[in-house]
């Protein structure tokens, strides 16, 4: 028996090659459904045969490999067990840079590798039909050696936890003002979608600062969903201490980002994370108030903070456009603007 994807003889049975990484499937999955019309294809009876991604045994993509003879790989810039993403340039665009978000299909339980892939066609297929400033654009998607890649712009900046890291901890107050309206403008736009989108993950980690336009990006759509009327019983996903309560009893609505924005933005102005008590940081009965933890916090901060990351979502601002006025006409009064 040998691999497909190298030649390398492999023992029947072995689910993975021990050259190149590729899944020895008996039966090959189909491709994911095209979801860019702009999408080439390339036209086999003319075109030489593609090179095979170079791999390196982390199961890395080494730089200098070049995927579907366009993207040339530069370095790898994040990412994790199942995957990563890595800086190109596309060979075909005049050496643009280019953002290539790479998924390893290295799961030895077929129910994780089907989630995998779900979750990695829903983000293709959900940037695909959303155009804001804070989105970033999709420019491909296609599978390759037995890896799935979605290709799009380059965000030069970090995110803002590396800001908060840049910063000693806390961030001044006027700069998370400023970031948190720019989000809940982005939120206010996918809410609005029919049916609406949920985010389900905003975290620092999740919001990139463009070096370019200066404003916030929302990146990682990997398990955004689109919440239809009737749909019961929502697989819990997020992140510990920024997922809101009723997100792990299977419910989600669009007030289920606005909890996690509020505990985003508590993490920035107070340097205190979260995920390091993520069932009670924010009973104030029980802990520290923002102002109590950072003192250069205003009280008018305070209380749209904790409005935020209320338990329940009905004591919360009513909708990304309810929290983005409260913070403007905030980020008026701290510029002076209002009384």
């Amino acid at each position: 028996m040998f691999c497909p994807e190298c030649g390398t003889q492999v023992q029947p049975g072995d689910p993975f090659c021990g050259e190149c990484g590729a899944r020895q499937d008996p039966m090959p999955l189909p491709p994911p459904p095209v979801v860019l019309e702009a999408r080439r294809r390339r036209d086999e009876d003319s075109m030489p045969e593609p090179k095979k991604p170079r791999k390196s045994p982390t199961h890395q993509l080494e730089p200098g490999t070049l995927l579907l003879d366009r993207y040339s790989i530069i370095k790898r810039v994040g990412g994790g067990g199942m995957g990563s993403v890595y800086q190109a340039r596309d060979k075909r665009l005049a050496d643009r840079l280019c953002a290539v978000k790479e998924m390893i299909e290295l799961f030895a339980d077929q129910a994780q590798r089907a989630k995998a892939v779900e979750d990695f066609k829903r983000e293709a297929e959900v940037l695909a039909q959303l155009e804001h400033p804070s989105i970033p654009t999709v420019f491909d998607y296609f599978i390759e050696g037995g890896r799935y890649y979605l290709v799009m712009r380059w965000i030069g900046g970090g995110d803002l936890a590396e800001q908060m890291r840049l910063r000693g901890g806390a961030v001044e107050e006027g700069s998370v003002v400023k970031w948190a309206i720019q989000i809940c403008d982005v939120l206010h736009y996918i809410h609005s979608q029919t049916p609406p989108i949920i985010y389900r993950d905003i975290k620092p980690a999740n919001l990139m600062l463009d070096d370019r336009s200066g404003r916030v990006m929302l990146v990682d759509f990997g398990i955004a969903r689109i919440v239809r009327p009737t749909e019961k019983g929502v697989t819990a996903i997020g992140t510990m201490g920024y997922a809101p309560p009723e997100l792990f009893a299977g419910k989600v609505e669009p007030r289920s980002d606005i909890y996690s924005l509020g505990a985003t933005m508590f993490h920035m102005l107070t340097g205190s994370d979260p995920q390091d008590n993520p069932l009670l940081i924010f009973d104030f009965s029980k802990n520290p108030r923002p102002c109590q933890i950072n003192p250069a916090i205003t009280p008018e901060m305070e209380q749209i903070l904790i409005r935020s990351v209320a338990h329940k979502p009905e004591d919360r601002h009513a909708s990304a456009l309810d929290f983005m006025r409260a913070l403007e006409d905030h980020s008026a009064r701290l510029d002076g603007r209002a009384p």
